[in-house]
């Protein structure tokens, strides 16, 4: 909006005006927005694909993000609505199935409690693996338990998740489990809802 200086410095301002320059973000956010909506995922492989929604004046936008072998992260497609309830998250599926994301070779889906998202990744993917987003599920957690004891919390989360055997991390969480009981049952509750 405070572009006025910035426009008298090139050429005299070239009959440029607030007005025209909005106007040419919204038309190039647009295009931007029609491209990244429209690109083909062909020929490409996803490692793991984390869903979850963003908020913007009352209105949901179920992101998409494909993360490579590399760990790149890209963002496969967005849909909007009004939650991430499973209609959405099942047009979302659909559109970028329609633009080659495959179904053959199987990708961890991460998802946060989400029970909309679970059922569309259920109904469209079916067989799909999918596990809780670990930043949720900590954040979930440490919603029922008082602040004196949350920079323990995230010190025996931390170890959990730099785990790299099964058979630590399942000790960790079952230190993390026996902690919990003596704090709050309903974090208790939030850590099983997760499920290993």
């Amino acid at each position: 909006r405070m572009v006025d200086e910035l426009l008298e410095e090139i050429a005299g301002g070239l009959g440029l005006s607030k007005s025209s320059v909005s106007r040419a973000f919204v038309d190039g956010s647009r295009k931007a927005l029609e491209h990244l909506q429209t690109r083909s995922l062909r020929g490409k492989i996803w490692c793991a694909v984390q869903v979850d929604a963003i908020y913007f004046g009352g209105r949901s936008i179920v992101v998409a993000l494909g993360i490579q072998s590399t760990g790149k992260k890209v963002v496969l497609g967005l849909k909007e609505g009004n939650t991430e309830s499973s209609t959405v998250c099942i047009d979302l599926f659909h559109e970028l199935i329609e633009r080659g994301l495959r179904t053959d070779l199987p990708f961890l889906f991460v998802l946060d409690g989400g029970k909309g998202l679970k059922k569309a990744v259920n109904e469209v993917f079916a067989g799909f693996p999918v596990q809780r987003c670990l930043h949720h599920k900590q954040r979930n957690i440490l919603e029922y338990l008082s602040e004196r004891v949350h920079g323990e919390f995230n010190r025996r989360w931390a170890r959990l998740r730099r785990s790299e055997k099964y058979m630590d991390a399942k000790a960790e969480y079952n230190s993390i489990h026996q902690w919990l009981e003596s704090y709050s049952t309903e974090a208790v509750n939030s850590l099983d809802e997760a499920g290993d």
